[in-house]
């Protein structure tokens, strides 16, 4: 599978994060984190 969704033009300076939640969390638990990692590393 394309990894199109996390493209960056070509540079190969990112890191994948993966996370993993229980089973009564939902996607919705990582928003705050999203919302961190945007915050300490913006995009160029």
């Amino acid at each position: 599978k394309s990894d199109k969704a996390a493209d960056n033009g070509g540079s190969n300076n990112t890191k994948k994060i993966i996370c993993i939640h229980g089973w009564l969390d939902n996607l919705n638990s990582f928003l705050p984190v999203a919302e961190k990692l945007v915050t300490d590393r913006p995009s160029k």
